[in-house]
């Protein structure tokens, strides 16, 4: 069973009512986002606050971080005021939809571990399960909010298992998105694709792609790649 907190160098997640406690998912995706310039950084479904906290981390950027379910919402809170950056993290307990609903703000970067098993049984838990299960139209919703808030330079990235990653990509290339950035991500160098990291854009760039194995082929020791990754970040 997890822990209710999970210690990082520079801060620590309460997870006590989270539907999903810390993982390598939302770890890789922190870690790999790129950062440079970044000013407003939006977390849809920031869940813990996990992801929202690793950039407050790496950047100095304003972030706010939304989450509709009440449980998850009450652990970001907790999680934001006890972290050294806390004045530059804004939780907003709400629907992304309802809430940019009206707004013209425009977000540097956009950061999400959405929802995905498109092609899976959802899990037994209702409160995991609503967080996890999606279909197309999850993807196509994510898509169009970053159509809708990203800048013009802007990054959107997120991580999904293989299956789903490739949808989304297809989808987003189709909604006019530009896929700039890939890496694929295998459990050991010897084993099929398990997570795609992907970055998205408006602007038009060369596609940029990458693999990376986060054990070591033999053995159970973390490579060197996913330690220099997360070096940051783990005690």
């Amino acid at each position: 069973m997890a822990s209710d907190t999970f210690r990082f160098k520079q801060f620590c997640i309460q997870q006590r009512h989270a539907p999903f406690k810390v993982g390598t998912d939302s770890i890789l995706l922190g870690a790999w986002t790129e950062t440079a310039s970044a000013r407003k950084i939006l977390d849809i479904g920031t869940g813990t606050g996990l992801l929202a906290l690793m950039l407050a981390q790496r950047t100095t950027a304003s972030i706010q971080a939304i989450e509709f379910n009440e449980e998850a919402a009450q652990n970001a809170a907790f999680n934001f005021e006890h972290s050294p950056w806390k004045d530059r993290l804004q939780l907003i307990r709400a629907d992304v939809n309802a809430h940019f609903a009206n707004k013209s703000e425009v977000f540097d970067r956009i950061i999400s571990n959405p929802p995905y098993f498109l092609n899976s049984v959802p899990a037994n838990n209702q409160n995991v399960r609503a967080a996890r299960h999606a279909d197309s139209s999850g993807h196509r919703f994510l898509i169009d909010r970053a159509i809708q808030l990203l800048s013009r330079n802007g990054h959107l990235s997120i991580i999904l298992p293989t299956a789903e990653g490739e949808q989304f990509s297809k989808l987003a290339i189709k909604e006019g998105l530009s896929l700039q950035r890939k890496t694929v991500v295998r459990t050991r160098p010897d084993l099929p694709s398990k997570r795609l990291l992907l970055q998205f854009g408006k602007q038009p760039t060369p596609q940029i792609e990458y693999e990376l194995s986060i054990m070591q082929k033999e053995g159970s020791e973390y490579s060197s790649e996913y330690l220099k990754l997360t070096d940051e970040f783990y005690l």
